[in-house]
């Protein structure tokens, strides 16, 4: 499930972003430059000459309003929400993975654990993947030791598709060619460092669209849903 936000943008003779969950800075520029390059055009030209070039620019804006002193712009946009769970040897990579995450503008459920006092993984992976499987995220990354653990539970769910990625080639090959909805991560296995480039290459990878790939996808698919009890 995608959820929808909206997008906050003032502007005014400085203006002032307003965020709400995601803000688009080339909004914000387009704004500066207007205001610097039409100094001999009159305030409510250059509104309406900024405003034109937005419609075109960001189509799915849904309102904007005027005001004598400001202009705000309301647009729809996508947030894609990731479940996150560890066991206690992933907790630091995943708080890493988080922070970026969310500096990203991605929302994040995390599921823990929270610190690194022993746990039984599956306690806290099985419930972000069901969160997967049902639609209530869109994808999921789970660290603990090795990640084959996250993603022996993780595939045991009908529609969770869980790859182990230790590089950014492998992340790019899980998403083309598999298109996984899971990523697993062992931090006993790679640095935050490479774990961080894996995750930033899983997320910007789409699957191939080309029929043999999609054939290859959807047998797989055909199989989870011939073994797989459906979710609940």
């Amino acid at each position: 499930m995608v959820k929808k936000v909206i997008m906050v943008l003032k502007i005014g003779q400085n203006p002032v972003p307003q965020r709400n969950k995601v803000i688009t800075n080339a909004i914000f520029y387009l704004a500066w430059y207007y205001f610097k390059i039409h100094d001999n055009t009159s305030r409510g030209e250059k509104s309406h000459l900024l405003l034109q070039d937005l419609r075109i620019a960001f189509p799915k804006a849904i309102t904007i309003i005027q005001s004598t002193k400001n202009t705000y712009i309301y647009e729809e946009v996508t947030v894609m929400i990731i479940a996150m769970a560890n066991d206690h040897a992933g907790t630091q990579m995943k708080d890493e993975i988080k922070a970026y995450l969310i500096s990203q503008g991605y929302e994040v459920k995390d599921f823990g654990t929270y610190d690194d006092k022993s746990c039984d993984l599956s306690d806290y992976v099985y419930p972000a993947a069901l969160a997967v499987a049902r639609g209530e995220c869109d994808r999921g990354i789970f660290c603990d030791g090795v990640g084959y653990g996250s993603a022996l539970i993780a595939n045991k769910i009908n529609g969770c598709y869980a790859a182990v990625c230790q590089d950014p080639l492998c992340a790019k090959l899980a998403r083309e060619h598999t298109d996984s909805n899971i990523l697993c991560l062992g931090a006993k296995i790679i640095g935050g460092l490479m774990a961080m480039e894996v995750v930033k290459t899983w997320l910007t990878t789409g699957p191939l669209m080309e029929e043999k790939y999609r054939r290859r996808v959807q047998k797989v698919c055909e199989i989870n849903d011939k073994h797989c009890v459906p979710i609940k």
